[in-house]
């Protein structure tokens, strides 16, 4: 009976098809960026926070629409909460008074749900010497601020700033090491 050691088998991480790492690369960027100077502004008013946090939806909704149409699996849940997205940061831009508690919570729900995924796959993606570890880290960081924006709702205009503002930088980073690891297995 012959015995598998671990240096005969190759373990890879699994490779997006069809999307090159520039596409990530691009991305990590503006979402970089876009955290940054969410929180380089003091908001005066309610609006105005309702008015960021509906354009920070919208571009969430447009990427998760782009992850319907380029990946190989769960093509359905991407497209679903691509549009959910977008009709909600759409109507964000109609009532931003009435939908800055709503978009609160909805934000720290998509900050755990994405959490969850990001940690659970760095955790079940790991190959050694890779960038895996900085995935629980930042997974593991998107569930905290989730956790945090959905147990105080009604914090005032500058905590959901710092909300959105962080949440963006970590997404850009998220994206900004998978843009290498794509790049580093191809």
């Amino acid at each position: 009976m012959a015995t598998t050691t671990y240096e005969d088998v190759e373990e890879v991480a699994p490779i997006p098809r069809g999307i090159g790492w520039g596409w990530f690369l691009t991305s990590g960027i503006i979402w970089f960026f876009l955290g940054l100077a969410i929180l380089s502004l003091r908001p005066g008013t309610i609006a105005l926070i309702g008015y960021m946090v509906a354009l920070v939806v919208i571009l969430a909704g447009a990427l998760e629409l782009a992850n319907a149409f380029m990946s190989d699996s769960w093509k359905w849940l991407h497209g679903l909460a691509g549009a959910v997205f977008i009709v909600v940061g759409v109507l964000s831009f109609t009532e931003p008074f009435q939908s800055f508690i709503g978009l609160s919570i909805l934000f720290g729900w998509y900050l755990i749900v994405k959490g969850m995924v990001v940690f659970v796959m760095s955790l079940a993606w790991r190959v050694p010497g890779s960038l895996w570890g900085l995935g629980v880290a930042v997974g593991l960081a998107y569930l905290f601020i989730g956790f945090w924006a959905i147990g105080y709702p009604g914090r005032s205009a500058w905590l959901l700033t710092l909300w959105i503002g962080i949440g963006a930088v970590f997404h850009g980073v998220s994206d900004l090491v998978t843009a290498f690891q794509v790049k580093g297995a191809r």
